[in-house]
């Protein structure tokens, strides 16, 4: 579940993904749900930290966590701006040193000390619970860590986006390195298996080679929606962008 040594790299090999786009979808709904401007903001699985640099530019105090040491160490260089996978205006960057704070944690037994007013889950996280006790825990330790009437908005990707995927075999490269994606969709589990084997440039002419094995779940948005209801939240809606679902719920006023 947790990447290692491709975090080094991870950026450098997504730069395709519609974070902008996604961004969008997260304000807009943080404006109609009356979000208020320097709110405190969780970013479950905040790998790199794209989406907390972004939160933190438009003035929210963010809290990111994640369950890997390697992707928190790049959003932290992120934050001041070097090495691979940092991005964005030294403006964002300095705006991220103040209101951004990283801390390793499992978003499926997580506790804060402090609660937020919203917190977000994107690109794929939730994707990687994979069975029904997983999802549960990890919506009820979102709905803990918010106030009363706090949002949450998560991403899913549906079981057609896996299937248009199925048993094939990806490769990119860059300055950074090579990697081959093997890609296995079994249906009767509904678990996609990603098997990454990726080549880094150590800076000298050399290459190392590293492996790493992912798995995804589909869950179906019935389900979903039938997890938050028991979670606590309420006022469930979907948004679909492309590939994926975008949920969001509101926790009940205590």
């Amino acid at each position: 579940m947790a990447y290692k040594e491709f975090a080094k790299v991870y950026d450098s090999f997504m730069d395709n993904v519609p974070y902008d786009k996604w961004f969008d979808i997260i304000l807009n709904t943080f404006r109609e749900s009356n979000v208020k401007d320097g709110a405190r903001v969780l970013d479950a699985g905040c790998g790199t930290g794209k989406m907390s640099s972004r939160l933190a530019g438009e003035g929210y105090s963010v809290i990111g966590i994640d369950i890997s040491d390697e992707m928190l160490d790049e959003a932290r260089r992120r934050t001041k701006g070097s090495g691979p996978n940092s991005s964005g205006t030294s403006a964002i960057r300095v705006a991220a040193r103040s209101r951004i704070e990283y801390r390793e944690a499992d978003i499926r037994c997580f506790m804060l000390n402090e609660k937020c007013d919203a917190a977000i889950s994107i690109c794929d996280t939730m994707n990687y619970m994979l069975d029904e006790d997983d999802m549960r825990s990890a919506l009820k330790s979102l709905y803990n860590a918010l106030n009363a009437g706090g949002v949450l908005i998560f991403d899913l990707k549906s079981e057609e986006f896996y299937e248009s995927l199925g048993e094939a075999t990806f490769t990119d490269e860059n300055e950074y390195g090579t990697y081959i994606w093997d890609n296995i969709y079994e249906k009767d589990e509904r678990n996609n298996y990603y098997y990454l084997t990726f080549f880094i440039d150590n800076g000298k002419g050399l290459f190392r080679k590293y492996t790493e094995e992912q798995v995804q779940h589909v869950f179906y948005p019935d389900e979903i929606k039938a997890f938050l209801k028991d979670a606590g939240f309420r006022d469930v809606r979907l948004t679909e962008c492309e590939e994926r679902t975008f949920y969001t719920a509101v926790k009940e006023d205590q």
